[in-house]
This record gives structure tokens, sequence and C-alpha cells, in this order.
């Protein structure tokens, strides 16, 4: 099983990394990189709460605002709508630090379907340019307790997160969130990779189908939310019935029980094409990540959900680095030992009233 701690710092090609594989080491690691700050702090944040763990980070970072320090927070008005109907934003500003909210809506729209699109899903950090953080990790309470991935890392990389936030942070003053720059850069050996609502620039997922399709090997994915769109899953199944050994570990129980049931309606037809399905058991799993072929990887924000896949703003990082892709393996290896195979003969005997869940989720697909 998994310890609640970090994986050790990693050097390869003049890029360092080191992954946090719960939210509880992730947080502590984002709140020591803040304190150590000295000239810059810029935060693209999805979930950031209002609880005693956010405002930690709100009494950090209005702190070191008050010390000189350029601090740049983006959050997304949705995911973040406790902090935005707080007094922190107002506290922060009188500090001298600079706070916005990503696509803001009418308040009596937060609770509201249509809210979820067009939400800035990332979780990314930059400190002093020098450092930066990307994964799955909110700022919540809740969260520390959940296996996830995050990761902080140096060198070439944090350049290209900074200017990628620089892009989205001009554009979320003037609204104009549909047109970003092309963030598709490749680099010898880790590249950023971002999603954003438009058929052109959903990088991640268009650089995910490619692999997968030209996987000779294996597949290994984790993710808390499998709600793919026809042209992954059709993907991943043709690559199983060509002999690619495909492995998925979703959620036993997801921290979202209809998107839960959502994700159970798929694993029926993986389980005819060949595809083997883990259902994770070790507490809440919230970890997006994909390894190919051991040579090809990624974390970061991605869902394999539709709302992510093709209606949100995410960012991962996509490496070709041997060690880099053997850790994330390795991970997925490990939570393997917590997780249980869903046997196809087993399944198909289900309580009928599940298939029935199962079954009238359909036409909310293309919604999740």
């Amino acid at each position: 099983m998994l310890k609640a701690g970090t994986i050790e710092k990693t050097f390869e090609n003049g890029t360092s990394w080191r992954f946090f594989l719960f939210g509880a080491t992730a947080q502590d690691a984002m709140l020591e990189a803040i304190k150590g700050a000295t000239k810059s702090i810029e935060i693209e944040q999805y979930i950031w709460s209002n609880d005693e763990i956010g405002i930690q980070f709100f009494q950090e970072l209005i702190s070191k605002a008050k010390a000189g320090v350029a601090i740049r927070l983006l959050c997304d008005h949705v995911g973040s709508f406790d902090f935005f109907s707080s007094e922190w934003p107002g506290k922060l500003r009188d500090a001298g630090a600079k706070v916005r909210f990503f696509n803001i809506i009418s308040p009596w729209r937060v609770a509201n379907f249509t809210a979820w699109y067009f939400r800035n899903h990332r979780k990314t950090m930059v400190i002093d340019n020098k450092v930066a953080f990307i994964g799955g990790v909110g700022i919540r309470k809740d969260i520390r307790k959940w296996r996830d991935t995050h990761l902080s890392i140096t060198g070439d990389i944090v350049d290209a997160m900074k200017t990628n936030f620089d892009d989205i942070w001009n554009k979320s003053k003037r609204r104009n969130i549909f047109l970003l720059r092309k963030w598709f850069r490749k680099m010898r050996k880790f590249n950023l990779l971002t999603n954003v609502p438009h058929f052109f620039q959903r990088h991640i997922y268009h650089v995910l189908v490619d692999n997968i399709r030209s996987a000779r090997h294996s597949i290994l994915l984790t993710t808390p939310y499998f709600i793919p769109d026809g042209r992954l899953f059709r993907a991943l199944r043709l690559a199983a019935k060509r002999g690619v050994e495909v492995k998925l570990i979703i959620p036993e129980k997801s921290d979202v029980m209809f998107f839960n049931i959502a994700a159970y309606s798929y694993i029926e037809p993986a389980l005819k094409a060949g595809i083997r399905v883990f259902l994770f058991q070790n507490g809440i799993l919230h970890a997006k990540t994909a390894v190919i072929d051991g040579k090809w990887a990624t974390v970061g924000s991605l869902n394999l959900d539709t709302l992510s896949l093709l209606w949100n703003y995410e960012a991962n990082i996509e490496s070709t680095d041997k060690k880099f892709v053997d850790e994330l393996a390795g991970h997925f290896e490990t939570d393997l030992k917590t997780s249980r195979e869903v046997i196809y003969s087993e399944w198909k005997n289900r309580p009928f009233f599940d298939k029935m869940l199962q079954y009238l989720s359909y036409p909310l697909h293309r919604f999740l």
C-alpha cells in the first residue's frame, strides 16, 4: 500500500521532480514552497475552499504579499465559489496580491448543471520562476486523505508553465477565454500540454488518443472518473483487441456517486473488448495518469470524462524520460495491490437494480 508520503526527488537531463501521492503531502509541499518564495508566486487552482487548509494558504500568501513577493492567484469561480464568496479575496488584495476568478457567472447559476462547462480545472503553481507544481490536488481539507498524484518540477518546463499562466491570466481579465495560445510545445523529454474547449486546442486529448492508437505493448490508465467519449473508448477497445495489454484503475467508490454509476456502465463493454478493469479500494482515488508502452507518460488535471476531455481547461505534463515514466508505472503497479480486478463472469451477474441505474445514465454521458 502507498504510504502518505513523497517519492524521493529524481534528477534527469537537467530536470528534477518529486511526486506526491496523497493530498496531504502535496498540500504541505506547496505551502512550504510558498513560505520559501522570495520573488513571485503564480497559482492556478480549480478547488480552493474557505476551510482550515484554505485559510492556512491565505494567511501565508498575505504574509508573502506584505513582504513584497508578487502574487497572482487565478481560481475557478465555480470550483472555488466558497473562496469567492468569502472575505479572503479582499484581504489578499488589501495585502497587495492580485486575485482573479475564471469565467465568473451569476451566483444563482453555481449549482446549475450548465455551470460545470468551460471551467478552469487546472491545478498549477509556479514559485520564483524556478519550481512548478502540477497535478490533481486542490486546496480543501478532505482532499488531504485522497490518493492523488501531484508533483514539483524544475527545468525548462517551468518557463512553459509560467508563460501559459501569463496567457490565461491576461485572457481571463478580458474574459476572452476561448482565444488562448496554442499550448503544445515540444521539448526534449518534458512537455506541457493543455486542453481548451476548442477542437484545435484539445492537445492533451489528441496526444493521448494518438499514443493509445500507436501503443504496441501496454496501456496503464488511472482516473477517478471514467466516462470517455466515443473516440477515446473506441481507441482503447481496438488497442486491447490487437493484443495490447490495457489496464484501467478506477475507484470502487468515487467522491461523486453519479459519476461512479456512469463509469460502471462502461465496465461490461470494456471487459468484452479485453480491457482489464480494477476497482481501487483504499479510499478516494483522484489520480490522473497514463503510461503507454513504458516509453510515454502523462500526469496532471485531466480526467477521462467528457467534461475534462472536451469542455474544460486542463494542464498536464507529458514525458518520454525513462525514470519519470518508470516512476509513474511503479505507482500504478502499487495501486493494483489495493485494487480488485473485475471478472466478467461475476460482473454480468451484478444486481438488476445496478444494471438499470447504469443503463439510465447513458443519455447523460456526453454531458459528464
